[in-house]
């Protein structure tokens, strides 16, 4: 299954109250999700529409298979002519479920028409009162832009702008999420991409000098010598992090699949990792009752590496930690 695709749920047994299910409902399986009578959109009125959006309108909301009416607050202007964009708050009549980055149609209340769609931003937000006027929207955009271009051009060996930097260029009087906002209008349009908490020109890729090609190649040497207890980043050699790029190589190598982090200072050989979880899953599957030291013959290093190391298969769901005494779980297939 994708998103996207449609399948059919058999509801039974005691305890279905079919009197409560209707069109709109979301089955899910994590708590975490949870309804909300409130979402920040971007919103884009259709450009040949009869209509505009204007504030405190009622419109009908579509969003999954949901259809609830709502109330507008307009957060830059007072009103969105046909072919226009910003930044909406939608006060619900009835809570619907959503997710950041999810689509959402907007149409009108009578006669019924569609004349928007848009993007949701905030599925929990404040109940937003500030406006930030239109031209700063446009001036914030621009200025991410010039800053996502000038690390580009002098820092190409980033794999772009922190999101946080970028947060920092916006005004004082902007509400909050503002800037995460305008990247996601941004990302939408096709002018920017936000990928592990930076941001970047579409097709961009980090380039290197040739001394940090070279150091590459000796840092890939350095952690698949070390093998299981490799050292912290702190203990790579002087001459390596002096480099100004040094974090973003490291980064780079963990982003190719070359190495992988048990801690942010801590990463270790990719192809080491994958010979360790293949010993433990051959020694020990299925076995439970395990303390640290029963995983010293499948992991045999100090306990300086085997604790990241066993949190990192917890993680991964190899081990399962109950009390800080595990079990390996059986391989499926």
């Amino acid at each position: 299954m994708e998103a996207g695709h449609r399948t059919a749920v058999a509801l039974s047994g005691e305890g279905i109250d079919t009197d409560v299910l209707h069109r709109g409902q979301a089955l899910v399986t994590l708590p975490q999700w949870q309804p909300s009578l409130m979402l920040t959109i971007h919103a884009n009125i259709v450009r040949d529409s009869d209509w505009t959006l204007e504030q405190g309108q009622r419109v009908r909301v579509h969003v999954g298979t949901a259809e609830v009416m709502a109330r507008c607050a307009l957060l830059d202007s007072d009103r969105l002519e046909p072919g226009e964009e910003g930044w909406v708050q939608l006060r619900l009549e009835t809570p619907v479920l959503a997710r950041g980055r999810q689509r959402l149609v907007l149409r009108s209340y009578s006669p019924v028409t569609t004349f928007a769609g848009g993007e949701v931003v905030e599925v929990f937000p404040p109940k937003r009162r500030i406006r930030v006027p239109v031209p700063e929207a446009r001036l914030h955009r621009e200025a991410v832009l010039q800053e996502v271009r000038r690390m580009h051009r002098e820092e190409p060996y980033r794999p772009g702008a922190p999101v946080e930097a970028l947060r920092a260029l916006a005004s004082p009087a902007a509400p909050r999420g503002f800037t995460d906002a305008v990247l996601t209008a941004s990302e939408v349009q096709g002018l920017l991409e936000v990928r592990q908490g930076h941001v970047r020109e579409p097709g961009f890729t980090p380039r290197f000098s040739r001394s940090q090609e070279d150091l590459l190649d000796r840092l890939r040497e350095v952690y698949g010598k070390a093998g299981l207890a490799p050292p912290t980043l702190d203990e790579l050699p002087e001459e390596a992090r002096s480099d100004p790029g040094f974090l973003s190589l490291v980064r780079h190598l963990e982003a190719e699949g070359a190495l992988v982090a048990l801690e942010p200072d801590l990463l270790v050989d990719a192809a080491a990792l994958r010979d360790g979880i293949r010993r433990v899953r051959a020694s020990l599957a299925g076995l439970g009752g395990l303390g640290p030291a029963d995983f010293r013959e499948a992991l045999p290093v100090s306990r300086r590496y085997l604790l990241p190391l066993l949190r990192h298969l917890d993680r991964l769901g190899v081990t399962r930690n109950s009390g800080g005494v595990r079990a390996v779980q059986q391989e499926e297939g």
